[in-house]
């Protein structure tokens, strides 16, 4: 089955490290595809539908730094620990050394 392609996607890149203007909706594409960079290092993307949108530059500002986050969260591992997780604390030093 032919399925047509959606109308034209709008690409707005997001500094985390600068300013973030309002985002208003497009005018004829149905979806925004946010590029999440800080200091230009590349964080991640994130589909935003038109029915998102207008989004306040806080709101944008705010929805881009969680979606870069969650993202962080999930590839953030050591030997399949989550690093962000709480870590007990070592039961003579006061803090938890790695078993090696």
């Amino acid at each position: 089955m032919t399925r047509r392609a959606p109308a034209p996607w709008t690409i707005v890149d997001v500094d985390l490290a600068a300013p973030i203007p309002d985002l208003p909706r497009p005018e004829r594409a149905e979806a925004t595809l946010l590029v999440i960079r800080c200091d230009g290092a590349f964080l991640g993307m994130q589909p935003l539908l038109a029915s998102d949108l207008p989004m306040t530059g806080a709101d944008l500002g705010r929805f881009a730094a969680q979606a870069a986050a969650t993202v962080a969260a999930q590839l953030v591992r050591l030997d399949g620990a989550d690093l962000l997780a709480p870590t007990p604390a070592h039961p003579r030093a006061g803090f938890h050394l790695p078993d090696t």
